[in-house]
């Protein structure tokens, strides 16, 4: 299911934010810009791989280009289990245990979000760098909306909504001092460092495996992709040289340094930019909502119930519990004297019993039995219909050797304008009048307000459009 979601995302992003690309993406090509040949590396909060597990052979082939590569990180865990750097050790970026000017390269791949004291841990990334030495790192940006959003959510919530969202087991603890544009200025100012390239860029939504959810998110990155909003983008690349003197801070005047950043006005404009994205944000979302509801409700007609001839079941193999429950009610409230079962063909699971996998219009004739329907009132169309179209015709030849001449159409809510709009033209002319009495989604079919939660709620609503667009053109 999750890589029918996933594609479903990936063809609304080839509309909507047709330019839009993966963060880790980007960050892959900054390192094969800026990483030497035969340079020695040093990889801090390393974890189990430098790069995302799909990009494992560019991986293999930045750590072979190198003369030394090493790995630091804290986690004894993601150590024993990294997959390409074989030189790692465990230990804390606010103390590396190597000799002042030791590497050419210092990265750090979603890492700078979890420092607790940067001025200290740039710092050390500043005295173990040779001089002209670079510091390439990828982080969220702390403006961007993803990021606020997080920091509003309990501890409690992160390690589900990272395996739900990311497919990771667990989280780190993230503080994000270090995670704009203007703290990286002055954190490098301090520590004997200077800014080459510093990158906001936008990433794939978060939620791309819940499409209303990631449709809204796409429309908003696409507004991000604008230059005006560049600071509240997701994410940040930034390159730092070491200066060429080779001089950094000294540890006295270490942490001593500070920023302008947090002055009030700075941090009002700030406030009121975040509170402008997330109000962005909610009014997308509540305009979502408002659309997934009423595209539901334009679906559903309301209900013709009456007297008729007969009551008639249109097959559903994912609903026929729900229309059989309420053709038993029609039948057993005298609305009509017998109930006639569509059959569209297709068959449930194995049946250990019966030792076969039976149709659905038998088991539908069993829920009616199972509620009171007794089975001589109860008769099936055998010949199976591929649509709704051929079920309407089907039934149309039943009506005429039966000589019926009101039938009562039980089907679906979704399904309901599909029906009525397929069996007025397949009845025309014939004298038998059709009422369609559709079932109130919530019981099978999911709710009107909550349909694009569900995968058979994309099936029955966004899926239903579809079809309609279809019979209009082919019938």
């Amino acid at each position: 299911m999750r890589s029918v979601l996933y594609k479903i995302y990936w063809a609304m992003r080839r509309i909507i934010a047709p330019g839009l690309d993966y963060s880790q993406n980007e960050y892959e090509s900054v390192l094969r810009q800026y990483l030497q040949p035969k340079a020695e590396w040093l990889d801090i909060g390393c974890g189990r791989r430098i790069l995302p597990e799909w990009r494992s052979d560019a991986e293999v082939d930045f750590v072979a280009g190198c003369k030394r590569v090493v790995g630091i990180d804290y986690d004894e865990e993601s150590l024993q289990n990294h997959c390409s750097i074989d030189s790692r050790l465990r230990g804390d970026v606010s103390s590396l245990p190597f000799g002042n000017n030791s590497f050419d390269t210092v990265t750090a791949n979603m890492v700078v979000e979890h420092l607790a004291d940067p001025e200290r841990q740039f710092h050390e990334v500043g005295r173990v760098l040779r001089p002209a030495g670079l510091f390439i790192f990828h982080t969220p940006n702390a403006a961007g909306y993803f990021t606020a959003l997080t920091r509003r959510v309990p501890d409690s919530w992160k390690d589900f909504l990272i395996r739900t969202l990311d497919g990771r087991d667990r989280g780190f603890k993230t503080y994000h001092k270090a995670n704009s544009e203007a703290r990286v200025s002055s954190l490098a100012a301090n520590n004997g460092l200077e800014v080459v390239e510093l990158r906001l860029i936008p990433t794939d939504a978060m939620f791309a495996c819940v499409p209303p959810l990631a449709l809204i998110e796409l429309v908003y990155i696409r507004i991000l992709t604008l230059e005006r909003f560049r600071r509240y983008r997701t994410n940040l690349i930034a390159v730092l040289r070491k200066r060429d003197n080779g001089e950094g801070p000294t540890s006295a005047t270490l942490g001593t340094a500070s920023t302008n950043e947090s002055a009030g006005p700075v941090k009002r404009r700030r406030r009121l930019g975040l509170y402008r994205s997330l109000l962005a944000v909610g009014i997308l979302l509540l305009g979502w909502f408002l659309l997934a509801w009423v595209a539901a409700r334009a679906l559903v007609l309301p209900s013709a119930a009456g007297q008729a001839d007969a009551i008639v079941v249109l097959g559903g193999s994912s609903t026929y519990i729900e229309r059989t429950n309420l053709a038993a009610r029609l039948l057993k409230a005298g609305n009509a004297p017998k109930i006639i079962l569509t059959n569209d063909g297709q068959r449930a699971g194995w049946d250990k019993a019966g030792e076969r996998n039976p149709l659905f219009v038998e088991m539908a004739a069993k829920e009616l039995q199972k509620a009171g329907v007794p089975s001589e009132s109860i008769d099936i169309i055998w010949p199976p219909a591929g649509n709704t179209f051929d079920e309407a015709e089907r039934l149309h030849e039943y009506a005429a050797i039966s000589h019926l001449r009101s039938l009562m159409i039980v089907t679906s809510g979704y399904h309901s304008r599909r029906a009525r709009w397929t069996l007025s033209r397949v009845f025309a002319g014939s004298g038998v009048s059709i009422a369609i009495v559709p079932v109130e989604p919530g019981e099978q079919a999911p709710r009107a307000m909550c349909w694009w939660l569900y995968p058979l709620g994309w099936k029955l609503v966004a899926g239903e459009y579809g079809k309609l667009i279809y019979y209009r053109l082919h019938y």
